[in-house]
Order: structure tokens, then sequence, then C-alpha cells
């Protein structure tokens, strides 16, 4: 319980300094020259590919989380481009917050399963629009606006409960992305993630 706890507090601090340089890594970016965090599917996880302009966030498409698990697999991932129909959609889901943590490309790397089937889950991707690829994203105000949701969600317990959002049914939209099988945790059967995240929100039970 107490290392429990003090990875959540470590976890805490690291959202709370987020938009400052961090220790020991790379010094905060300006506007016109933003970090760069990732690489792997970097511009379609960002929302900065060349059919990024072409996709409507307002169309959203309401799905469950089992249900995407039974989507077809594409766990060998894709090229630098959207390829497969679901990265063009934006998904609706209810889950329940199993695991967070922030990712060395500066995502936050959440892990939601099904509340009426908790075996399956699925990965959620809060990417920084300090980075470069959501900076320059025609939807940068979407995922600046997710973020600040997502933090704001975070930090909404006090420091004696330092993961508020563990075991908390939350309501996430995000764009369909397939990410190839490296092990991570909460990965969907299907290897579909919601990547980017559009918008969060905690629902009463």
């Amino acid at each position: 319980m107490r290392i429990a706890i003090a990875c959540g507090l470590a976890f805490l601090l690291m959202v709370t300094v987020s938009a400052g340089p961090q220790p020991g890594g790379p010094p905060a970016p300006t506007p016109s020259s933003p970090a760069r965090c990732g690489s792997e599917r970097w511009a379609v996880k960002t929302l900065s590919d060349d059919d990024a302009p072409r996709l409507n966030l307002t169309t959203v498409t309401q799905a469950t989380i089992a249900g995407l698990n039974e989507i077809p697999s594409r766990c060998e991932g894709g090229p630098d481009r959207r390829v497969f129909p679901e990265e063009f959609k934006v998904y609706e889901v209810l889950g329940i917050v199993r695991h967070v943590k922030g990712e060395q490309d500066r995502d936050f790397h959440v892990v939601l399963s099904d509340p009426s089937a908790p075996s399956d889950s699925i990965v959620v991707e809060v990417p920084d629009t300090n980075c470069s690829g959501a900076a320059d994203s025609p939807h940068v105000e979407a995922l600046t606006r997710a973020r600040s949701m997502f933090i704001a969600l975070f930090r909404s317990g006090s420091l004696n409960e330092p993961m508020p959002l563990l075991g908390r049914l939350v309501r996430v939209s995000g764009v369909g992305f397939f990410d190839f099988d490296h092990g991570q945790e909460g990965r969907s059967r299907s290897c579909i993630e919601l990547h980017p995240v559009l918008t969060v929100e905690a629902v009463s039970k």
C-alpha cells in the first residue's frame, strides 16, 4: 500500500509540473519548437497525418469496450498513415479506470475495462500538445482540451487519495488507432486503442 501511494504521489507530481522543465529531461518546448516525443506511427497517433483534416470529430460512434475487442485484429500495427476504416472514426465508450501511467513520449496511458465484461479492456492515450505532431495538428484545440479534462479529473482527489481515477467509471471518446502488440498493459485483443483521446469525463454509477 505504501508503495502504491508513493507511486501515485510521484505521478501526481509529474502531472502538476508537466508544463514546465523536467529534471533530467528535455527543456520545456516553446511554441516555435515543440519537443520530439515519439516515433512509431506518431503522425497518426497525434492527428497530424495527411488524413487528419478529413476526420469529422463531431460524428461519434457509440461502442463498448467488449465490442471493440471483437473487431478483426490488427496487432501488426500499420504504416505511418491511416489504412483501416476504424482509424477514420471517433468512438465513445464507458469504462472503469484500471491503470494510469505517464509514458516516455509524454502520453498518459490509461487502461479501461468494460463495466459489463471486466476481462475486456482497452488502452486510451492522452497526448501532450507541447510535443511535435500534436502541436501541429489541425485538431490541436481538441487535443489541448482533452489533456486539460484528463488532468482536471486526475487532480480531483486529495493527497490522501493519490490515484482518484482508479476504479472510477468514465466516458471517453477518441479516434480509433491500431497499435502493434508490444506487450502493453491493458491492450485489447484486436489491438485497437482510442488514440488520441478527445473527451473524458467521470460518470456517476
